[in-house]
């Protein structure tokens, strides 16, 4: 799997940022609970489209579904940049590496 786009959505109210960041294949249970680790994970298995969202403790959200191949992240205002490049560096090192 690889991270193929990264798109700005709509602007948020409060200042903050919201992307959505596209992969190229679906997101699995383990990867979801990868991108998790550390963090509070809320997962609705039994949706008709199982829907999680994941509380990082430096205010990033990430919430998607199981199967879709993206993802919604909102990015608090404070130090957004750096967050967001932090963010970014830990997707890479989840994405499985290629042999």
């Amino acid at each position: 799997m690889d991270l193929v786009e990264i798109r700005e959505l709509e602007d948020c109210f409060d200042g903050g940022s919201k992307l959505e960041y596209r992969f190229s294949a679906a997101i699995g249970d383990e990867f979801m609970r990868r991108m998790a680790a550390g963090s509070r994970l809320d997962f609705f298995p039994e949706f008709p489209r199982p829907f999680f969202k994941i509380f990082h403790g430096n205010g990033i959200q990430v919430k998607g579904v199981l199967g879709d191949s993206c993802v919604e992240v909102y990015f608090p205002r404070a130090d957004m940049k750096k967050i967001r490049r932090q963010f970014e560096e830990e997707i890479g090192r989840l994405l499985p590496k290629r042999s």
